[in-house]
């Protein structure tokens, strides 16, 4: 067991809920990374048949390697960021996070949007709502800020007081990213595949009674119960592609499920597959709940109103061994530090209805930024 403190380049540092412990890979023999759409199913493949090798790999693939995976899917194409990176490793190591107290830089988030640039965004997507083209609108925009501290130490510091079952820490060349995803893109452990789509959330109350009483609105909740069903049945059809007949199942629906400042709910989808990781991507990617319904029109409605690349926000942060276990997360409650500039980005969002209420939103969306 190590005491990691100080991460060297191209480590990768990943939670496993299972067997509640911390990964970590170090010393990559080889990096496996595009910039180029083109590029990202034969990169794709060779990090599998490396794993075939017997080698282990660990990283990252990003929202806009999406219109590689789906032609249809268009993406903003002003991007900087790798669209896929994977470090190539042997076995890695299990290590007890160091302990830490505070961070000693406070953070002043600024949004990219206004409150009332983002009100007349929503309208928009409730127009496309009504003529019919989308159901479910996955909104989403960059809060930013200046950042001069070790990013590992804040990400040691909020996964001690913001402890989410999917974090996981990558150091880059000219980017570190830091993800607290609470949210499950697959797993994959012999043969049998699961997702567990979040749709859904409220704020924690201030007391007990509060707290239970937040809880029992959003399980009751026909307007969050409709968007979790939507998802979920969007990943059932994505999982049909892969699966072995008859296997696709809903395993449990509407969990709410308990984290520092909010509830969500989770449901969870299984399926049994043989697929390769390659196929799988191409059938999932990207995580319905972090686009909407129906998903390539929806997608296009979202390159349309935000007018950024997403990044590694909404893309996967993941491992794959030599056994062909594999888990990927949704990296939603991600930062991105610009190591070039000294910027940390961190992005917020949340999935638009019909009578979805603009403010409440926008509220939703700040609730989830209390980082």
């Amino acid at each position: 067991m190590k005491d990691f403190r100080s991460p060297e380049l191209y480590t990768v540092v990943l939670y496993q809920p299972d067997k509640k412990q911390w990964l970590s890979f170090e010393k990559p023999s080889e990096i496996l990374s595009t910039l180029h759409p083109s590029d990202i199913l034969p990169v794709l493949n060779e990090v599998e048949h490396r794993c075939r090798d017997g080698r282990y790999a660990a990283g990252f693939v990003s929202y806009e390697a999406a219109t590689c995976f789906e032609s249809a899917i268009p993406v903003c194409e002003n991007y900087k960021f790798p669209l896929l990176w994977f470090g190539i490793y042997d076995k890695p190591v299990i290590y007890s996070k160091p302990e830490t107290s505070s961070i000693n830089q406070p953070l002043t988030w600024n949004s990219s949007i206004s409150e009332t640039e983002y009100v007349l965004l929503i309208n928009k997507i409730k127009d496309y709502i009504r003529h019919g083209d989308t159901y479910q609108v996955n909104f989403s925009f960059d809060l930013i800020t200046g950042f001069n501290s070790d990013l590992f130490d804040f990400f040691n510091y909020l996964s001690d007081i913001h402890p989410s079952p999917y974090s996981a820490y990558i150091n880059l060349d000219n980017f570190s990213i830091a993800s607290f995803s609470p949210e499950l893109f697959f797993s994959l452990k012999e043969g049998t595949i699961t997702c567990r789509p979040m749709k859904g959330t409220i704020k924690r109350g201030k007391t007990c009674i509060e707290d239970t009483r937040n809880s029992q609105m959003l399980f009751n909740s026909a307007k969050n119960r409709a968007e979790n069903i939507m998802i979920v049945d969007m990943i059932r059809n994505d999982l049909g592609r892969i699966a072995k007949t008859g296997t696709v199942r809903v395993e449990e629906l509407f969990q709410i499920e308990k984290y520092k400042t909010i509830f969500q709910m989770t449901s969870t989808i299984s399926a049994q597959t043989d697929k390769s990781i390659v196929e799988i991507f191409k059938a999932l990617f990207p995580c319905a709940s972090i686009t909407g319904a129906p998903k390539i029109r929806t997608s296009q409605i979202i390159n349309e109103l935000e007018d950024r690349p997403r990044g590694i926000y909404c893309g996967s942060i993941g491992y794959i061994t030599p056994q062909k276990d594999v888990q990927f997360n949704v990296a939603i409650r991600t930062i991105t530090l610009d190591k070039l500039n000294n910027s940390a980005t961190y992005n917020v969002g949340s999935g638009i209805v019909w009578d979805s209420d603009p403010l409440d939103e926008y509220r939703e969306c700040l609730a989830k930024a209390h980082i």
